[in-house]
């Protein structure tokens, strides 16, 4: 007997917890199961944001990982002396082992007799006068540790690295310990666009050991390739960082296992991510240039690096922006992490099969991106599940519904049983780098052209200023945009789902009256986004 139909929500976000079994089995004499299955993320349409291998807003929750916040510096980050002769330092953890070698006290450290900002003028003597000449060069870190996420086989929290080079975690299971000895200083400046093999190890309670990263098939890789259009003046230095580690296998503590082999990339890592003012293209394995589009998210983000100015005028009143500030589009490549075969120790073999589809021109030049550039894409195509016998014992497979370069998963067929899915207002949909969103990133509707700053008043007598123009206000009739409407269920029934926008009584300002301090000021209006109005 299944039920179907009984969709639970959270009621912190408003999201819909829909879920797709795909695969689960006990692992032998571990208590433990290891679960397979489809998931989605109900908080609205975003347009930059890129379809998952499983469809728009979809993911395919197995094993897990662990995602880091970067804050300043990526911690695994050696500097190297630059074109102009100066070092810019390196990361926290990079620092810290520096440190450790160099014998330096915590209260050495803390009371800033430590390496940690680039210093164009002066003697490193005068400032740091423990190191000898020899020591000095190259040893300017920052103190700022990131925060590590992780979230697998139910176990979930954070940590972050202690200038002891001991992690420090927050987590469900109190008893855990950390390894990351095995976290690589990245950056070296021979090795190109491939991270050097990174990983790190947790041990549970339990003792079950779970390994995560390693191969660069199993990091997700973040790069920043600049502004588009404008030729770097030199090439980009420590663009590349490690944004994810992927759980790649578990050792239970009764000698059984599960392993997780991820896609392979290939042997041809290029310098794609170094001196470029367009995308790169696909790899030209005659020329050895360009990069394997399919495993790559290529993103537009607006730069600041544009002047905003109001216009003047003889009153104490300035309107702004200037003209029309349509800003810069910054690049940025994510390289990704797909799941080619998952082995349960004795039990079974789960091999994941993918589509390639070729890349969305829209032939539209969108803010100097010529022909709204696109890449190939990987979509998973079906799931094949093999016993011990390595006899196929269950075939599940994935069907989309593509508009422009948002696909949308439409269906799921496990054997003889089928789930359909449909969705909102899919049929005009923007460009991925449209202009046309709110302040959340949600999709206003505003023309592709629409400008990023909004128009505003400023009051040079009160030091006051006002948004007048709605360039960037959420639209509530396009809340559902893109939305889930409806599952259809194996057994013929179905759910429905309706949405509505987020609403808000207050908003924090700050003006004259309070000396310009925040204050909790009543005011009321529609958030970006949407959360769930009812599901029958």
């Amino acid at each position: 007997m299944e039920r179907f139909g009984n969709i639970p929500v959270n009621l912190y976000s408003g999201g819909i917890d829909v879920s797709v079994p795909v695969y689960s089995t006990e692992v032998p004499g571990t208590g433990e199961n290891f679960n397979i299955s489809l998931a989605y993320n109900s908080s609205g349409f975003i347009p930059a944001k890129q379809s998952n291998y499983v469809g728009q807003d979809w993911f395919l929750s197995y094993g897990g990982a662990i995602t880091r916040t970067i804050k300043n510096l990526p911690d695994d980050v050696k500097h190297y002396e630059n074109t102009n002769g100066l070092f810019d330092g390196g990361g926290y953890l990079v620092g810290a082992r520096a440190a450790a070698g160099l014998g330096l006290t915590n209260q050495k450290i803390f009371d800033v007799q430590y390496p940690r900002a680039k210093l164009s003028n002066g003697s490193l003597q005068d400032y740091f006068p423990y190191l000898s000449p020899t020591q000095q060069i190259g040893y300017f870190y920052e103190l700022e540790p990131d925060k590590f996420n992780f979230n697998f086989m139910g176990i979930s929290g954070y940590f972050y690295i202690g200038i002891d080079l001991k992690p420090v975690a927050v987590s469900n299971d109190p008893n855990l310990k950390i390894d990351i000895t095995g976290i690589s200083t990245q950056n070296d400046p021979n090795a190109g666009c491939k991270p050097a093999s990174s990983e790190i190890i947790i041990t549970d309670g339990k003792g079950n050991k779970y390994y995560f990263g390693g191969d660069s098939d199993n990091l997700e890789i973040s790069y920043d390739l600049g502004i588009l259009g404008e030729t770097p003046l030199q090439t980009p230095a420590y663009n590349m960082k490690i944004m994810s580690w992927y759980l790649t296998k578990i050792e239970y503590m009764n000698g059984r296992n599960v392993i997780i082999e991820n896609k392979k990339y290939g042997p041809e890592w290029t310098n794609f991510c170094h001196g470029n003012y367009f995308p790169p293209q696909d790899y030209n394995s005659t020329s050895s240039t360009g990069l394997k589009q399919s495993f790559f998210d290529l993103n537009f983000y607006t730069s600041g690096k544009r002047e905003i100015r109001p216009d003047l005028s003889p009153s104490n009143y300035y309107n702004g922006p200037q003209n029309n500030f349509n800003g810069a589009m910054s690049m940025n490549l994510v390289k990704k992490v797909f799941p080619q075969k998952i082995t349960v120790d004795n039990v079974a073999t789960i091999i994941f099969n993918y589509t390639e589809f070729p890349a969305y021109t829209s032939y539209v030049d969108n803010h100097g991106t010529p022909y709204a550039y696109g890449y190939k894409s990987l979509r998973l195509s079906s799931v094949s599940v093999n016993n011990n016998q390595n006899k196929e014992i269950k075939s599940i497979s994935l069907s989309y519904n593509r508009v422009k370069d948002y696909f949308f998963l439409s269906s799921v067929v496990d054997s003889d049983k089928k789930y359909s899915f449909d969705y909102y207002k899919t049929s005009n949909l923007p460009e991925h780098n449209t202009f046309g969103i709110d302040f959340w990133g949600y999709w206003n509707g505003k023309p592709e052209n629409n400008q990023l700053i909004p128009n505003y008043v400023y009051n040079n007598s009160l030091g006051t200023s006002d948004i007048v123009g709605d360039q960037r206000n959420p639209n509530s009739e396009l809340c559902d945009v893109g939305l889930l409407k409806k599952i259809e269920y194996p057994t013929g029934g179905y759910s429905s789902f309706y949405y509505e926008p987020h609403i808000y009584s207050k908003t924090i300002w700050r003006d004259i009256n309070s000396n310009f301090l925040q204050y909790l000021r009543n005011q009321t209006g529609n958030a970006g986004g949407a959360r769930i109005k009812k599901n029958t």
